[in-house]
């Protein structure tokens, strides 16, 4: 399991942006998303270093909660 701290995560929006993110690289992770601390939990066989530059590319800074 993952954990992530994405501070610029504030909106439904964001999430979806985030969800489909993941969700392209590996269709079988689960997430779960908690707006008022901006956390992200993930189950995924990614590697971090590669969720990381993924939420990057979308636009979003992120660092292991």
């Amino acid at each position: 399991m993952q954990t992530w701290l994405i501070p610029d995560m504030h909106c439904q929006h964001c999430v979806a942006t985030i969800r489909r993110t993941i969700l392209e690289l590996d269709a079988d992770a689960t997430l779960n998303v908690d707006l008022p601390t901006h956390t992200l939990t993930l189950e995924t066989r990614l590697a971090a270093e590669t969720v990381a530059n993924a939420l990057a590319e979308s636009g979003f800074d992120s660092q292991p909660a």
